[in-house]
């Protein structure tokens, strides 16, 4: 089976691209739970290093990893834990 023909509209958009804007190269599917599980011992070691440097600090923490929207999580975290303070950080 072929793709739909690419409409005259499209080509003009996006010729300066090059072909593969249009045609990309196939991938190799991606293991998503290799991925997944990397992500959650990199989040679970970035909380251990945070909960360790904020206690040198004589500060104590409660921390709570969870995977979604950003937004949605942390709203839903806030309500169902009745959370009075929330810090958000990036490790970049």
């Amino acid at each position: 089976m072929s793709p739909p023909p690419i409409s005259n509209e499209t080509l003009v958009r996006a010729w300066a691209l090059g072909p593969e804007a249009l045609y990309p190269t196939p991938m190799e599917p991606v293991d998503t739970s290799a991925l997944q599980a990397a992500e959650q011992l990199a989040g679970e070691n970035l909380l251990k290093d945070t909960e360790k440097i904020l206690s040198l600090g004589g500060i104590s923490t409660q921390s709570i990893l969870v995977r979604g929207d950003a937004a949605t999580e942390i709203i839903r975290t806030i309500q169902s834990a009745e959370i009075d303070l929330v810090m958000c950080g990036s490790a970049a």
